[in-house]
């Protein structure tokens, strides 16, 4: 029976097998294609799709970090104001240690003129004193000399009265005698004239006052003539 039935069976038509195996290889080529044209457009979304994402952010510092460098920048801006200070503070002191050297530099020089001024004034007025001292010399020699007439005491008081106020005036002016007779001879004070023996005085002890002496202070206007014990 099964004989019957696979010789009762068309045999293969050749041709139309033929065309089955040219169909074949065509819609595998489509197959491919297709593939590709699949993979290209999933290749352009994948690009579209990481051109659209947005980048990543960078991780911000830790929040110590950031602290540790504010610190940093404040400890360097305070050395730097610091330094400012510092500089300012030694500028002040500098102009003010100038200021005080000028201001003592110029309390000296008035110190020094003043002290000028009154040495200049005081020789001028010593000089002044010295070209008076013949004249009071002349008085004392008058009171010593008076003349033998009636009137000769009357005379004798005006004269005294002059003398006087003349010594006052020098008085005034710091000016005094040097006390010379019965001391020992000074040549910063007295003038030798002369030189006597004497059995009551030491040698080197003013005998005798020839022309009395002045001074102003410690300054000598004029030296007193003495006669000096041998």
């Amino acid at each position: 029976m099964n004989d019957e039935l696979a010789q009762s069976k068309p045999p293969p038509n050749p041709a139309a097998q033929t065309d089955d195996d040219q169909a074949k290889p065509q819609l595998s080529d489509e197959s491919a294609a297709s593939d590709g044209k699949q993979a290209a457009a999933d290749d352009s979304l994948a690009d579209a799709s990481e051109s659209r994402q947005e980048p990543v952010p960078h991780a911000s510092p830790p929040e110590g970090i950031n602290l540790m460098h504010e610190l940093i920048q404040a400890q360097q801006a305070l050395r730097a104001a610091e330094q400012v200070r510092d500089q300012a503070q030694s500028d002040a002191q500098s102009r003010l240690d100038d200021l005080l050297r000028e201001r003592a530099a110029f309390a000296n020089f008035k110190r020094r003129t003043e002290r000028e001024k009154e040495a200049s004034f005081q020789r001028a007025a010593q000089d002044t004193i010295k070209h008076f001292l013949p004249i009071l010399d002349d008085l004392a020699r008058a009171l010593d000399n008076l003349p033998p007439t009636p009137d000769a005491e009357a005379w004798s008081a005006g004269v005294a009265n002059v003398q006087r106020k003349f010594l006052q005036l020098l008085e005034q002016l710091g000016v005094t005698e040097i006390d010379a007779t019965g001391t020992a001879f000074d040549p910063s004070w007295h003038t030798a004239v002369s030189m006597e023996p004497s059995d009551t005085l030491e040698s080197g002890t003013v005998i005798a006052t020839l022309q009395k002496g002045y001074r102003a202070g410690e300054t000598v206007l004029r030296p007193a003539m003495v006669t000096v014990a041998q």
